[in-house]
């Protein structure tokens, strides 16, 4: 449970902090609850953007999609799951600076949509993402907190897994880059041995291709795959506790 937990956690959380921000803010001058209204501001093929997300975990499938508007800002997400007919969508809003400052998250099930929470994100005066917090109208529970050196680079993040509770902490050396190369994690730092350590390798455009356990053969706990234009169209999990058993995987489509 602990290693569905954990994946689970990556897959929707650290995967999330590291998409790419859009600039121009998103006025909400449409009717929140009218799904029609909002796709009104849609573009329908914004070439080159990332168009769907598919997540297959422990037979669990989402599939989501993401549209945006005249200025090539990601509006609307909807997500489906294969093993029902509910869906969720999230409305997403800029500040001036291009950065992501809140999402309004919603749920239609038996037919009835209803508001579910909001996600908040803040930054540093470096405009680096400081903290993610999530909840509803009345109060926010910070769920990612993330920490950085005197050059800016990142050496921590500290939260809780979703639904567990469970407080983690993760800390990445990037000596002189601003590559990460190594990445721990703890379930309580108290503990001195971490639940895991990735090493983190790179080809030769710079991009991230694997997270290692070791130097050994077969020690891919994640891979990633790009097409021809260098975007990212695959991730695949495994578990490494009996040999290299795939866990789940990600796929990425984008408008052409």
């Amino acid at each position: 449970m602990k290693k569905y937990l954990l994946v689970l956690f990556s897959l929707l959380y650290l995967t999330a902090c590291t998409e790419e921000e859009n600039p121009v803010a998103v006025q909400e001058d449409f009717d929140i609850l009218n799904l029609d209204s909002l796709l009104v501001h849609v573009v329908k093929n914004p070439s080159g953007k990332l168009k769907s997300k598919t997540m297959e975990l422990q037979n669990n499938i989402s599939h989501e999609e993401f549209f945006y508007n005249q200025a090539g800002d990601s509006i609307l997400t909807i997500k489906t799951y294969e093993s029902n007919d509910n869906y969720s969508y999230s409305v997403h809003h800029y500040d001036n600076l291009g950065h992501i400052i809140y999402s309004k998250n919603y749920f239609r099930e038996n037919g009835l949509l209803k508001y579910l929470n909001s996600t908040q994100y803040l930054y540093t005066d470096f405009h680096q993402i400081a903290s993610i917090s999530r909840g509803n109208n009345d109060s926010n529970t910070k769920i990612l907190e993330f920490f950085y050196d005197e050059n800016q680079r990142k050496v921590k993040m500290t939260g809780r897994l979703p639904f567990a509770g469970e407080k983690i902490e993760m800390f990445y050396e990037n000596p002189e880059s601003n590559k990460v190369i190594k990445e721990y994690f703890y379930w309580d730092k108290n503990i001195e041995i971490p639940y895991y350590s990735y090493q983190i390798n790179y080809d030769d455009m710079g991009r991230i291709f694997s997270k290692t356990t070791s130097e050994t053969e077969n020690s891919e706990a994640l891979k990633y795959f790009y097409d021809e234009m260098g975007r990212i169209i695959e991730e695949i999990y495994y578990d490494l506790h009996f040999g290299q058993q795939e866990l789940g995987k990600v796929n990425y489509t984008y408008y052409e």
